[in-house]
Formats: structure tokens, C-alpha cells, sequence
């Protein structure tokens, strides 16, 4: 999937240099520092990084030790930091290094959430900043009902143009964006065709835990789409009876076996706008109408 909203991973490389003499270390005024103070992943995060940031105009060498100490999460078992050191090169003109550690998933087992420290413990021209330790917390999963919802379902529906029965594919998760966790949850999915074009625009769907769900106005994300007289951004939304966009969110719920989310659309309905899109600056500009039919009568069941 293409889309305006655009995810920047960032992948920062840590080099690590041969062994330096003392001669080659920084002598300038740099100090070395957590971005954040505390941080905190999911259990089923997989590899996650933790920025270090380096700031100063440096001259050589720096060396950073790290002090890996466990708290309720214990390394080895709930998470691995790959490399307890970082070299940060003179001829480097990064300004960020990452500590990368591995969450390791527990399974299916229902536990508070566990934590651990990382701490610039021993560094070679220069000093600590502002965050020399950082907390990380390591989110449950297992007990948490918007986790249980991610997955694949079947989506039904009926297309209030032709008034026909319509099925596609829906994936729920966070899209592997920590800011969602908890808030947003993500479909990906929608019919697989509309015309000529593969709809690969996904939707934004805010998440309560009283069992609550809303199809959010506008959305966060576009797919371009060219129509050859103009570049359209099109966004899965809420749409009223005429088919035209609606302020209106739709709201939805989710039962207690996390397997059944059914959307209400007496109020409003579920379609796919477009508006004008410049590649150049990322403006939004006029609407231009309507991607395919829209559709009511929306129920999901899980894989």
C-alpha cells in the first residue's frame, strides 16, 4: 500500500569502529543523551530501537557503555538489548544512534506490564545530557482488548447504490505505530477493485476499552490514485444519504469474544472520497467526488 500518510522509519545504523586510541577521542563540549526519559512497546513489538542523541560539534571518537538492569522484565527472557555499547564515529554526521532491543512475546499469558532500564553508564569524550537513564516498560497484551482485536476478519455489507450483498477481507492492527496504541486502530482493507483502481486506502478507527469503536471523519490516511486529468487523494470516511462526505463519525461496537464488530450506520454510511492532491507540496485541494459505492449494513467477523 502507497499512501500520503507517510511513515518514516527511520533507520539508523550503528557503526561500530575498531578500537580507538586516546589520542582519537572528542575533546569538544558534546554531551550524549536519551531522547526520552521513558519509553514503552508492546510485548508483541518484535525489534524496537531507543534513540540516543548526540549533541555538540565533536572532533573525534565517542564511546558510550550501557547499563542494561532489570526491573520486573528480566533480559533473555522478556527482552534482549543487542549490544550493550555504541561507537559514535568522528566522520559521522549522525546525530541520532539507536539502542535496539528485541521484545520477546510471551505468548498468550495475561501479566501487569514489566519494565527495565537502560543507563549511559561509562562515555568516552563526553558527557551526559539531560537523560542518562532511560525506563522502558513493556505493554501486556494479552489482557487488553484492543490487542485482541487485531487480525483478519470478513467483512459484509450491503451497497446502498445496487442494494447487493458485498464481502471483502479486513486487517485490524495499529500499523506498527506506537502513537495508535491504545487510541487508533487501523483496516486495511477495502473492496479490491473500484473501476480501474485497486483500492488500497486504509481507515482510522478510534478504540475505547467499554467496548466502543468510531469510523473517524476524514480519517489519517490517503491512498493517490491518478485519474490522468488530475492526482486524487482518496480517504476511507463517512459519507451521508447522497453519498457526499460526512462530519458524522460511525460508530461501531465489539463483543465481549473480541469477534464481532458491527458499525451503525443509520446516521451515516462508509465510502471513499477524493480530493485534489498536489505531489509537490502535499496540499489537499477540492473534492472531486466519490470512489465507488458506499455501504451500510457493515458487520465483521473474525477469521
Amino acid at each position: 500500500m502507497k499512501s500520503i500518510h507517510v511513515y518514516l522509519l527511520a533507520i539508523a545504523t550503528v557503526l561500530f569502529a575498531a578500537c580507538s586510541s586516546d589520542d582519537d577521542m572528542n575533546t569538544t563540549n558534546v554531551t550524549v543523551s536519551f531522547e526520552q526519559a521513558e519509553v514503552s512497546f508492546a510485548e508483541s513489538a518484535g525489534l524496537v530501537t531507543i534513540p540516543v542523541k548526540v549533541e555538540g560539534e565533536r572532533n573525534g571518537n565517542i564511546k558510550v557503555q550501557l547499563k542494561i538492569t532489570d526491573g520486573t522484565a528480566v533480559s533473555e527472557s522478556h527482552y534482549i538489548v543487542t549490544s550493550d555499547y555504541i561507537d559514535i564515529p568522528a566522520d559521522s554526521d549522525d546525530t541520532t544512534f539507536d539502542v535496539e532491543v528485541i521484545v520477546v512475546d510471551d505468548g498468550n499469558t495475561e501479566n501487569d506490564d514489566r519494565n527495565f532500564t537502560i543507563t549511559l553508564d561509562k562515555i568516552e569524550g563526553a558527557t551526559v545530557g539531560t537523560n542518562g537513564t532511560c525506563s522502558v516498560i513493556l505493554r501486556d497484551v494479552d489482557k487488553n482488548p484492543y490487542f485482541k482485536l487485531f487480525g483478519s476478519w470478513t467483512l459484509t455489507a450491503i451497497d446502498v447504490v445496487t442494494g447487493e450483498a458485498v464481502s471483502w477481507d479486513v486487517n485490524v492492527s495499529d500499523d506498527g505505530e506506537e502513537e495508535y496504541a491504545e487510541k487508533i486502530l487501523v483496516f486495511s482493507g477495502y473492496l479490491e477493485k473500484v473501476g480501474s483502481y485497486v483500492n488500497d486506502a486504509v481507515w482510522a478507527v478510534s478504540y475505547s476499552k467499554s467496548g466502543n469503536l468510531e469510523i473517524i471523519p476524514d480519517g489519517i490516511f490517503y491512498a493517490a490514485y491518478n485519474f490522468g486529468s488530475f492526482i486524487g487523494a482518496a480517504c476511507v470516511t463517512p459519507m451521508n444519504s447522497k453519498g457526499a462526505p460526512s462530519t458524522i463519525p460511525i460508530p461501531g461496537t465489539y463483543n465481549d469474544t473480541f469477534d464481532e464488530i458491527v458499525f451503525d450506520t443509520s446516521e451515516s454510511i462508509l465510502g471513499v472520497k477524493v480530493h485534489e492532491y498536489d505531489t509537490s507540496t502535499g496540499d489537499f485541494g477540492d473534492y472531486k467526488g466519490r470512489l465507488g459505492n458506499p455501504y451500510q449494513n457493515i458487520r465483521m467477523v473474525k477469521k
